[in-house]
């Protein structure tokens, strides 16, 4: 039988928000699906990745990047993958010079990292007033052989310990900055739309301003691009740079344009696969190893190629995710969206897998959508063995279709277990709601879709009738995240809000009515306070979740944190969760969460009260 919900009226619902304190309640954690980081030394092209990001070379020492949680790690010359050390280096916001020191920014400074581990902060502006002007860095760098670093902010491009400031033109905000050889001295790309790059003895290096495709041969200072997002040089003086937005890397010499790895309609990046005919997922970062060959830090394919002296890949650090791991464990990627079916089947969207799984209620684990790759095209036919683009959001209707977003929020597409998957609702149906993406998913107790465009809300029947369902703009409300709401089983519908630093829950009606629910501040210190990125219905009333934590307010003005302690990232130990993408409850009670950071599925099951059965 489905599981109902009942839900009060405005004045409990007032309570249930007013909670004076916030009790930790008993239960047990546990991984369902995924495989949980392991951060033991291991061959690095062995190694599970989690998403690395900002990659540096250290030289004759190997490189480092960085993984979720600003954890770093780096792979000695002999490929061998430790943890190096915690850094709160946000974003990319640190360098290694040659001799393997690591530097970056504390907030408050410049701290480091040296090759033996030890730390120290050698840049403090917060109890140095001549290094005031060097608060709030955009960007910093290592002149390479130690003792002096650089940093960019909104004034200009400074040279460490003095604090001078090298007046140079078009150096404010400088997103990236690379001390290179005495051919290119430092380079940096422009904080102005990130079109262009500079030297500091050339001038402008490449990037004519202009948005598009640069194509090879090309004068590099007449070349468009979109996103650039780092920049090197190597020992001769050419500058390297990648773009994100393109998928490519190019490099620059005697001012002419080369691409030399990145292929945005290639196929998909393989070892042994030349580096200019092959695509990437995201390209976050590039460095050079000590050889000179190129590193790229490919984000979402949770791998570090290089590009050997002949131009084919090798991995340089991770392995696939998504298949098989010992023990029978399934290695997601990123997985983003939940939902149970009234068999109390969990399904999962594995989004950068491209896959969508079942956790079966006997504890199997399948696939059920999706054949692994990329679509490049919107394809109906046997679910598991077309090509899909779930976006996260999934839910299952009373009759059993499961319905996904996929394509960027273009299209909605339905399938049932064991059958085809069918386009159900494009932008083109939505009629005079068109032309906005679709950004969340919800269900009613009568079959009804819910999509969430920005801060509306649509209804559409198993007919395909399209009408408005909520709109809290309009009720002079704002909405934190529109992709941000639970159905409860009375039908309607919770977003949450937040105005200046009152934060409350708005609640419609089937009739598309408002209610505005506080949050009251709990007179004791908590990590539940809205507004959350995830919600969901539970047994006493709704289970919400920020960074770190997962929380519940009952029905009669309690709220309680079911686990974590909003302390998002690092390496999981019991207790602790990691960033949490979607929840979903089973009629049991249990709350499974999936964790976008560590890349698993966990499950909190409330202990059991005395006398009670489940």
């Amino acid at each position: 039988m489905r599981h109902q919900l009942p839900f009060p009226a405005l004045a409990g619902a007032l309570l249930l928000l007013g909670a004076p304190a916030f009790a930790q309640l008993a239960g047990r954690l546990e991984s369902v699906i995924g495989v949980a980081p392991n951060y033991d030394p291991k061959p690095a092209s062995d190694a599970l990745l989690n998403g690395p990001w900002r990659l540096l070379s250290a030289g004759p020492n190997g490189f480092y990047f960085f993984e979720p949680g600003n954890r770093l790690m780096r792979v000695d010359t002999q490929g061998q993958l430790t943890v190096f050390g915690a850094a709160s280096a946000t974003n990319g916001l640190a360098d290694a010079d040659d001799s393997g020191n690591f530097y970056y920014s504390i907030g408050t400074g410049i701290g480091r990292i040296s090759a033996d581990g030890k730390t120290s902060i050698p840049f403090d502006w917060l109890n140095d007033a001549s290094l005031s002007p060097l608060r709030n860095p955009v960007a910093i760098a290592s002149n390479r052989r130690g003792g002096s670093v650089y940093l960019s902010n909104g004034t200009g491009l400074f040279e460490l310990p003095a604090g001078v400031s090298l007046n140079l033109a078009d150096a404010r905000y400088a997103t990236r900055i690379y001390a290179g050889s005495a051919d290119t001295g430092l380079i940096w790309i422009s904080g102005t739309g990130s079109l262009k790059v500079y030297s500091s003895v050339t001038g402008l290096v490449a990037g004519s301003g202009a948005y598009g495709v640069p194509t090879d041969g090309q004068r590099a200072v007449e070349a468009p691009f979109q996103t650039l997002t780092d920049v090197v040089s190597d020992t001769a003086g050419r500058v390297y740079v990648a773009d994100r937005s393109i998928g490519s890397v190019y490099r620059i010499a005697n001012g002419i344009l080369e691409r030399v790895a990145g292929l945005s309609d290639g196929p998909d990046a393989a070892p042994g696969a030349k580096a200019k005919d092959v695509r990437f997922l995201r390209i976050d970062s590039i460095a050079l190893d000590s050889n000179g060959r190129l590193l790229i830090a490919d984000a979402q394919a949770f791998t570090i190629w290089r590009v050997e002296d002949d131009g084919a890949l090798s991995r340089a650090a991770g392995r696939p995710r998504g298949g098989s791991e010992p023990g029978g464990g399934v290695a997601l990627s990123d997985p983003s969206g939940l939902a149970y079916d009234r068999n109390h089947n969990l399904y999962v969207v594995d989004r950068l897998n491209f896959r969508i799984r079942a956790l079966n209620a006997d504890g199997s684990v399948e696939t059920v959508a999706g054949n692994g790759s990329r679509a490049r095209k919107t394809e109906d036919g046997a679910a598991v063995k077309v090509a899909i683009n779930p976006d996260g959001p999934i839910v299952v209707d009373p009759s059993g279709w499961v319905y996904f977003l996929d394509g960027g929020g273009y299209s909605v597409r339905r399938f049932r277990p064991g059958g085809s998957i069918e386009t159900w609702i494009t932008q083109n149906d939505l009629d005079k709601y068109s032309g906005l993406s679709m950004l969340a998913l919800g269900m009613s107790s009568q079959g009804d879709l819910l999509v969430a465009q920005r801060t509306r809300l649509l209804a559409i029947t198993p007919q395909k009738t399209v009408s408005l369902r909520a709109d809290p703009a309009r009720a002079g409300s704002a909405v934190g995240d529109a992709a941000t709401f639970t159905v409860l089983a009375d039908d309607s519908v919770v977003f949450n809000g937040r105005s200046g630093s009152a934060a409350y829950f708005i609640r419609f009606n089937r009739a598309g009515e408002p209610e505005f629910l506080p949050v009251d501040t709990p007179s004791e210190p908590s990590p539940c306070t809205a507004p959350f990125r995830a919600m969901a219905p539970s047994q006493r009333g709704l289970v919400a979740a920020n960074p770190g934590m997962l929380c519940e307010y009952d029905l009669k003005g309690g709220g309680r944190l079911l686990a974590g302690s909003g302390q998002a990232g690092g390496a999981p130990v019991v207790g602790a969760l990691g960033s949490i993408k979607a929840i979903a409850t089973s009629p049991s009670g249990a709350v499974a969460f999936s964790e976008s950071d560590t890349h698993q599925v966990r499950r909190f099951t409330p202990a059991l009260r005395k006398g009670a059965r489940r």
